[in-house]
């Protein structure tokens, strides 16, 4: 598992089967899965339990469960679980640690590995498993051509990995813990920030900004661009506006890739390849770009920027905004903003407006929200004052999570960049002393 040609000294070289065993999880039939708890029901675990950490939502309850499945697939301290089989080759492998003892089972689809003899330590071994090259020799490895994939226990089993003395495996499992613990606080702050966000955009879309407003009016006539259900008053400096009243539709379009002078030129063209920008405040480069006679003998257009670009299919909902000039494919629709609507404003409102995307997509396979649709939206539409407080409010909210999101990759880093020399022998650790 390391590019090492020695072992570090006091370590061993040795494969995985001599280090811990392994065991499969169990089935069952249709008729005895419960999804609430019932008398004789016991708990089971999936794969979509087995994330980063053990996720114990979603469980079901399975019925008639005997004492020699209990034993065989009981889900104890120290163990790690694998994902054994899965339609995506990248999944198989995949393991969480069990640090409690936990009065659960685990199913067919999972796979148990619990250390063998006193001198392997669990967490250790979850750490052996889940590191880069142990799980990309698990993906190199796996069986089946289509469909179900497997993971190939035997070649498993056979790979050699270095084991340290015990005290210093639970030094190394100390510090990446401390590593995970980090990066779980910092996933905390980034759902918290989320869920407050989430109430503060229905509050300031429907209500404004707090404060700001005595009196209300009713809300009629409101048929596509809903921000929120049951609606019926809106503050009365408020006004239920087409959006095409207030800002100027526009779509795009593919040049013809058969004549490559189209393509590479310095107009940027907003394709779904840059669909990870579209949850950034602003797009100022795309992978794509197009050239003046591309733009010229096609039907895309140059829009200025400001243009609040929309995603209408396969990423439906995402929204963001020109930097610069730039054109798009026919999976967006883009709205140039007059002087009443704020760009701002309008990508958040479009960000929040999740629910109302749902119902109008269309398409059995590849859902889409067609353009007659944007013709057609309202959206309620503030004084442009209160809606730039508006986007000030909820770009402060980004700017948290994006900064949190970032510090969450760098920890991330660092703990890929530990694991590397940790579990190699490269930087050695000082055992804590056991205690007397």
């Amino acid at each position: 598992m390391s590019a090492r040609t020695t072992t570090p000294h006091g370590w061993s070289l040795t494969a995985i089967k001599n280090i811990c065993t392994f065991s499969r999880g169990i089935s069952w039939k249709k008729s005895q899965e419960r999804r609430d708890p019932t008398p004789d029901g016991t708990p089971v675990l999936r794969i979509p339990n087995v994330q980063d950490t053990l996720r114990l939502t979603d469980l079901i309850y399975v019925d008639g469960v005997t004492q020699d499945q209990k034993k065989k697939a009981q889900v104890r301290a120290g163990c790690t679980l694998l994902v054994g089989s899965n339609g995506n080759p990248k999944r198989v492998g995949n393991c969480v640690y069990v640090a409690e003892p936990r009065n659960f089972l685990f199913a067919s689809f999972l796979i148990g590995a619990r250390p063998s003899g006193r001198q392997m330590h669990g967490e250790f071994l979850y750490r052996l498993l889940s590191s880069r090259p142990v799980q990309n020799d698990i993906w190199n490895s796996v069986q089946g051509s289509t469909g179900l994939r497997n993971i190939d226990l035997n070649a498993l089993k056979s790979l050699r990995v270095l084991v340290p003395p015990l005290l210093e495996q639970r030094k190394i499992a100390l510090i990446l813990s401390s590593m995970d613990e980090a990066i779980g606080k910092t996933q905390a702050i980034i759902d918290q920030v989320h869920v407050v966000r989430r109430g503060l955009m229905r509050t300031l879309f429907t209500q404004g900004v707090p404060g700001k407003h005595r009196r209300s009016k009713p809300l009629l006539g409101w048929r596509f661009g809903r921000v929120a259900s049951n609606l019926e008053r809106i503050p009365e400096s408020w006004a239920l506006v087409p959006i095409v009243s207030v800002a100027k539709l526009e779509s795009g379009h593919t040049p013809s890739r058969r004549n490559p002078e189209y393509w590479n030129g310095s107009i940027p063209w907003i394709s779904l390849h840059d669909t990870a920008s579209l949850d950034e405040p602003e797009i100022a480069e795309t992978k794509h770009t197009i050239s003046d006679l591309g733009l010229r003998n096609s039907s895309a257009r140059l829009l200025p920027g400001g243009t609040v670009v929309f995603s209408r299919t396969a990423t439906v909902g995402k929204s963001t905004i020109m930097a610069r000039e730039m054109s798009t494919t026919q999976d967006f629709a883009n709205y140039i903003c007059g002087p009443r609507l704020h760009n701002r404003y309008l990508m958040q409102l479009f960000r929040h407006m999740q629910p109302e995307w749902r119902r109008l997509m269309a398409g059995s396979t590849h859902k889409t929200v067609y353009m007659p649709i944007f013709r057609q939206l309202q959206i309620l539409l503030p004084p442009l004052s209160e809606q730039e407080e508006i986007a000030n409010v909820l770009e402060c909210l980004d700017d948290r999570i994006a900064s949190e999101t970032r510090q969450q990759a760098q920890l991330r880093e660092l703990k890929a960049a530990l694991m590397s020399v940790l579990l190699t022998g490269e930087l050695r650790v000082t055992p804590n002393p056991e205690p007397e």
